[in-house]
């Protein structure tokens, strides 16, 4: 007859989820979640109209034994990427099958060029668990995802008219992170962009 023994050592994998955002002055953020907050107090609670005003590069999931050389390989790869000048303007809509996203637009080529760069390097680095935005779709700044009709045509009424214009420029990314999608995000680390020649 045979023995068999279990090995109760093996490596449990403890996974962490990481968002990779734009770095914006801290008036901008202020200013676009007093919109979300006027949307809430104006048309009622819609996902996403209490998250954090961000521009999104880059959300993944990864061991968490790869955090320091996440932080550390994104840093290299920055170094490459100047700083540059990213205007926030205009309020639009996504509309997609069941619901319709408010969102401020943003100008796509600089958050592209740094979604590519961000990416690509993630992706020879280290294996990704879950990778969301592997293509950089229409980068903008989320205000609300409504599904009630209503609730839309009320707040684009009003959403629709306001106009908002902000210039500046981008010198920073930042790492966000959570152990679980039920948290919110805390910061991680910031990492500089190359001061531009």
């Amino acid at each position: 007859m045979h023995q068999y023994t279990i090995d109760q050592t093996f490596d449990r994998i403890k996974t962490r989820h990481y968002l990779i955002v734009v770095g914006l002055p801290g008036q901008v953020v202020s200013e676009v979640e007093q919109y979300k907050s006027q949307f809430f107090e104006r048309f009622g609670y819609a996902e996403y109209v209490d998250s954090l005003a961000h521009i999104s590069i880059a959300r993944i999931v990864i061991n968490e034994k790869y955090e320091t050389q996440l932080i550390h390989n994104l840093t290299e790869a920055l170094l490459s990427v100047e700083q540059f000048e990213l205007e926030v303007s205009k309020f639009r809509v996504f509309i997609n099958g069941p619901f319709k996203l408010l969102f401020l637009d943003v100008n796509q080529r600089p958050v592209a060029n740094l979604h590519k760069v961000v990416n690509q390097k993630i992706v020879l680095s280290f294996p990704v668990i879950e990778n969301y935005l592997k293509r950089m779709g229409h980068a903008h700044m989320t205000i609300a995802k409504i599904r009630d009709d209503q609730q839309f045509e009320q707040s684009w009424e009003y959403f629709k008219n306001i106009d908002y214009n902000r210039q500046f420029k981008v010198h920073k990314i930042k790492i966000l992170a959570k152990d679980s999608p039920l948290l919110k995000w805390s910061l991680l680390a910031n990492i500089p962009l190359a001061m531009a020649v």
